[in-house]
């Protein structure tokens, strides 16, 4: 009796049956999900914390008094120090890769958000990283490019980042490096430095414009001397820059300062406002606008009780509006806006 080809059939059929020797089933196998990369995991710390900043700030927004808000703001407001705990071991874990120096980054923004962390012991060795790695080594249009987070007034970034385009002034990237470090609101001996070397080496460079409006902040209308100062450097930038853009910021700038000033300086501030509005329009459309909004309360146009100036735009479906075609109406001005 021959058996085998039975025995095979059976075989085969065994085989099938537990799926042994069945193609393999497309379907029915576990759907494998992506591997997480390096930057996938920083964003998702990151968003970690957003949310639990978004979370504290509608919280802070609906409080209703001052003293609820101070209190929200002492014993509730996220802590960025465990954040900053993990990103820094993140970062040691990515040593040599992108996504250590971006970890790093992070942990200064958020260390700078909290008086707290300004200056702890986190902030601190991201800032050593930072220096050691980046602003130390690499060429300084990479390291114009990654300077782009908040630091303290004179710290070890500032203060690296400074020699390093000191010693590297003939490179292009050095004014854009010098433009940070001297973007400091409050007083810094480092910042000052940078913004004499580059008002004396790079007057007529563009990176002059945001130098120049960042000389009419930083201080209060009784900081005499610092009022002085900044005044004395708008006007030398307005006087000795040949570029039209770098002018335009530092005729703004110069204006903005002396109109809080006495009463020639207003009448100083109002010559220089026309100034913007009809030398440096077709320059920067911005500045120009803005200068008509400040000569209009410069001459009490905006004084409470005063009709309201005409205002023309589009809404949010993108039709032109007039102010004037709600005349008789309740009116809601809501001016806002985003950096």
């Amino acid at each position: 009796m021959r058996r085998w080809p039975i025995l095979a059939l059976l075989a085969t059929l065994g085989l099938a049956a537990s799926g042994l020797g069945a193609p393999p089933d497309d379907d029915k196998k576990p759907a494998q999900s992506p591997t997480k990369t390096p930057a996938d995991e920083l964003k998702a710390m990151q968003k970690e914390f957003g949310d639990l900043q978004t979370k504290f700030f509608e919280k802070y927004k609906a409080a209703k008094s001052k003293e609820v808000k101070k209190k929200l703001l002492e014993n509730e407001q996220p802590d960025p120090t465990p954040f900053q705990d993990r990103a820094l071991k993140f970062a040691e874990a990515n040593a040599g890769t992108p996504a250590e120096i971006n970890a790093v980054l992070w942990t200064i923004q958020v260390g700078m958000n909290s008086s707290k962390t300004q200056n702890s012991p986190q902030t601190q060795r991201a800032e050593t990283i930072l220096v050691e790695k980046v602003v130390a080594k690499a060429p300084l249009a990479e390291v114009a490019s990654k300077l782009r987070v908040r630091v303290g007034p004179d710290s070890k970034v500032r203060e690296a980042a400074l020699l390093r385009a000191q010693t590297a002034l003939d490179d292009k990237d050095a004014p854009r490096v010098l433009s940070w470090v001297a973007g400091s609101f409050e007083p810094s001996k480092t910042a000052d430095k940078a913004r004499e070397i580059l008002m004396d080496k790079f007057i007529n460079h563009d990176v002059m414009m945001g130098v120049a409006q960042m000389m009419s902040f930083g201080f209060k209308k009784e900081d005499t001397e610092k009022v002085k100062a900044a005044i004395d450097k708008l006007r030398t930038i307005l006087a000795k820059s040949t570029n039209p853009k770098v002018q335009a910021a530092a005729c703004f700038s110069l204006a903005s300062v002396l109109k809080d000033q006495g009463a020639e300086d207003k009448k100083e501030a109002e010559h220089l406002f026309q100034r913007v509005r009809s030398e440096f329009a077709s320059v920067n459309k911005m500045f120009a606008a803005r200068a008509k909004g400040e000569l209009n309360a410069l001459h009490g146009l905006l004084d409470e009780g005063k009709p309201a100036l005409p205002i023309e735009g589009v809404d949010l479906d993108g039709k032109p509006f007039k102010l004037a075609d709600y005349r008789g109406k309740v009116v809601l001005l809501d001016f806002w806006g985003f950096w």
